[in-house]
C-alpha cells in the first residue's frame, strides 16, 4: 500500500521527492477500511506548500479509494525540506 501511495504523492506537481525510506505511514483507525497516513516531503523551491499539500492530500485520498478501496480518515503532511534549482543555495536566493 505504502508504494503506490508514495507513487501518488511523487506524481504530485511541487513535490521534489520523500524526505526518506519512512516517509509514509499509514496506520488502520478502529473503523473497518479507514486508514489515517502520515507524509514526509521534500518540495520544490519557490512552489505554494499550502497547495502542494493541499495537492498531495487530495492524490492520496483519490489512489487511496480508486486503487486500494480504503478510506482515509485524516493525511497529515509534514515538509521536511526545500529542494533548490541545482548549484544554488539559500544565499543566492535573496
Amino acid at each position: 500500500m505504502e508504494k503506490i501511495i508514495s507513487a501518488a504523492i511523487l506524481n504530485t506537481e511541487g513535490v521534489s521527492r520523500l524526505a526518506n525510506k519512512k516517509s509514509v505511514r499509514l496506520d488502520k483507525t478502529k473503523e473497518e477500511g479507514v486508514f489515517t497516513a502520515e507524509v514526509h516531503i521534500i518540495v520544490n523551491y519557490g512552489v505554494n506548500m499550502p497547495s502542494v499539500a493541499w495537492d498531495v492530500q487530495r492524490n492520496v485520498k483519490k489512489v487511496a479509494a480508486d486503487a486500494l478501496g480504503i478510506n482515509m480518515k485524516a493525511i497529515d503532511i509534514h515538509v521536511d525540506g526545500i529542494d533548490f534549482p541545482e548549484g544554488e543555495t539559500i544565499d543566492e536566493q535573496n
